[in-house]
């Protein structure tokens, strides 16, 4: 079964479908509303929506991972994951195509950091590096990617290092520069090797294999270690 909207400005009632179905699952699965319910439903809909605009979101973000940064400092592969899972709760926004709240947000972040939080500086640089990417402005995601790789150097946060430096190849591919983005991508490549990421590795080999097939490129040294680390 199919159904064709036409027309301008359309819209569904489909995200008042999935509020009710996530109420229910929170409530009762068994519960049979009717269209007395409807209202008092919205309205309490809508005072949560009151309450959760007066909440700084930036802030209450960068706090979290502030916190689960001290708590889990000592543990570098418990902080990876933490730092890595608080991200992309961060760059909803992004996914949903909203860039200019999304750069906003971001931008906020950044002015936020605390000092000496090189993880947090790396982290936002990086989400802001793929902002950018989205919207074409390679030139200031290249900038951002090297914000956050000096930033993930200074706290040794290798998988961060890894991200950077393919992200930098990306930008620098895409800007028309394959030579030099092949030597960001190499250097990514071989430290998704040294820590165990090979769907990370088999990608970015991917990706050097295509532009060696193009430019003169030796990957002779690269694949030697690899194999090598195998």
């Amino acid at each position: 079964r199919r159904t064709v909207l036409r027309g301008t400005n359309l819209a569904t009632n489909l995200e008042f479908h999935y509020g009710l179905v996530n109420w229910f699952l929170g409530q009762n699965v068994m519960a049979k509303p009717t269209t007395r319910f409807v209202v008092p439903y919205l309205t309490l809909v809508g005072k949560l929506k009151e309450e959760a605009s007066k909440l700084d979101v930036v802030f209450a973000f960068l706090a979290m991972k502030k916190h689960f940064g001290q708590v889990y400092g000592d543990d570098p592969e418990i902080r990876a994951a933490i730092t890595e899972t608080l991200d992309r709760k961060g760059t909803l926004l992004t996914q949903t195509r909203e860039f200019q709240k999304a750069e906003e947000v971001l931008s906020r972040a950044m002015k936020q950091i605390p000092p000496r939080q090189s993880f947090l500086t790396g982290s936002v640089n990086y989400h802001m590096g793929m902002l950018m990417m989205k919207q074409n402005r390679f030139q200031e995601a290249v900038d951002y990617f090297r914000s956050a790789l000096l930033a993930d150097r200074t706290s040794h946060y290798h998988r961060g290092i890894a991200d950077d430096l393919s992200a930098m190849g990306d930008a620098l591919f895409a800007m028309g520069n394959p030579i030099e983005a092949a030597s960001f991508y190499k250097r990514g490549c071989l430290i998704y090797a040294l820590i165990h990421l090979p769907e990370k590795q088999e990608n970015i080999l991917k990706k050097l294999k295509n532009i060696a097939d193009q430019e003169d490129v030796d990957l002779t040294v690269l694949m030697f270690f690899l194999h090598k680390w195998r």
